[in-house]
């Protein structure tokens, strides 16, 4: 779902109350795009202390205002920190890989350029059950490799990875 800050919202409020006296409500209707309505009720008001008057005053509708807007604020910070898990998900295996290349010996890193890469199939990369907890350091450069062949990006990026 993209950002809740990404849409045009327009809020109506309006007050309605059932042909019973006993129930009565403010009704808030936040249109964030033409596929999202979301809609926050207040619903059953008494007051005790002045019978009939059931209706919802303008402080009440104030508040599910506030409370609505307060509820999309939070929204907002937590698809802003999903977003940011995700970057930080993103940096944290970049971190990896450099760590790799910056740790790796010349000898593993000559094994790797004379070695046959194996297909996807054979590494098992499009499996659901993928896991790569059992395989070697050199399996797992190998299935890197073959990802980024499979992408396309060694050529689009002009990597060779051979040198």
């Amino acid at each position: 779902m993209d950002s809740l800050c990404e849409y045009e919202c327009i809020i109506r409020l309006w007050v309605w109350s059932c042909a019973r006296k006993r129930s009565s409500g403010t009704c808030l209707d936040c249109f964030f795009s033409e596929q999202d309505e979301k809609v926050c009720q207040l619903a059953n008001k008494r007051n005790a202390a002045l019978p009939g008057t059931d209706v919802s005053s303008r402080a009440d509708e104030r508040f599910l205002e506030d409370f609505a807007v307060y509820c999309a604020l939070g929204l907002e910070k937590f698809n802003t920190q999903q977003m940011g898990d995700k970057i930080r998900a993103k940096l944290d295996v970049t971190k990896e890989v450099l760590f790799y290349q910056i740790s790796a010996s010349q000898e593993e890193l000559q094994a790797l350029e004379e070695a046959i890469i194996p297909s996807a199939d054979v590494l098992c990369l499009r499996d659901f059950g993928f896991s790569d907890f059992d395989m070697s350091q050199m399996a797992m450069a190998q299935a890197v490799v073959r990802m980024l062949l499979d992408l396309n990006l060694l050529q689009e990026f002009s990597i060779d990875y051979k040198e």
